[in-house]
């Protein structure tokens, strides 16, 4: 699973080519919607699928949160089969939080992709009623648009990174392991590489 400026800016990589019948603002709220279960206010299950390919996404009886929602569970499946596929696993350093690290590393290597990331920090300033008809409380969706926004506003580093983790209920210590792990990986040219690798191969990757 992707963390959530990698699902900003491979929906950003798609839009224009992909999505721009759908409104754009609902689309990009749509991504993001899904972790928000990661605050404990909703079961993963109501909101990842993950059977869905593209044709279910650009049925044009989605709304674009629909679309955006269905995206997000596709942009997931097609991550984690890849780099399962490039033996990623087994160059990264062993710890029960490496997943959680992984996407944070590349959530670093793909923050530059976006030109403009205040468009998106402005999209989090509102709760759309599709949001709040998954049963998730507006003062909880408020509370996810706010930790983004927060995120999305500079590069991921040290601490911007640990108050993302705290934010959704790891301690510290935990953030700080999260923290190494992502010196240490940034520093393997092959997690690195696999990492752009499927930045550069996405576009086939969505088809496959």
């Amino acid at each position: 699973m992707a963390n959530q400026i990698t699902h900003v800016a491979l929906a950003e990589k798609k839009y224009d080519s992909l999505f721009s019948k759908f409104g754009k603002e609902d689309f990009f709220i749509g991504t993001v919607f899904p972790d928000i279960r990661y605050l404990g206010v909703i079961d993963r299950e109501r909101t990842h699928n993950t059977n869905f390919l593209l044709p279910a996404i650009l049925d044009g009886e989605n709304t674009a949160f629909q679309a955006g929602v269905k995206y997000h569970c596709l942009v997931d499946a097609v991550r984690e089969k890849f780099i399962i596929e490039q033996g990623l696993y087994a160059l990264v350093p062993q710890s029960k939080y490496i997943t959680q690290a992984i996407k944070c590393l590349e959530d670093e290597i793909y923050y530059p992709k976006v030109s403009d990331w205040a468009v998106y920090v402005a999209m989090l300033h509102k709760t759309l009623p599709e949001e709040t008809a998954y049963g998730v409380a507006s003062d909880d969706i408020a509370r996810w648009h706010n930790l983004l926004a927060d995120y999305f506003r500079k590069t991921p580093d040290d601490i911007s990174r640990e108050g993302l983790m705290m934010s959704i209920g790891f301690p510290k210590t935990v953030a700080d392991e999260i923290n190494t792990l992502v010196r240490q990986m940034r520093e393997s040219g092959p997690v690195v590489g696999i990492i752009a690798q499927f930045w550069n191969n996405f576009d086939a990757l969505l088809n496959e």
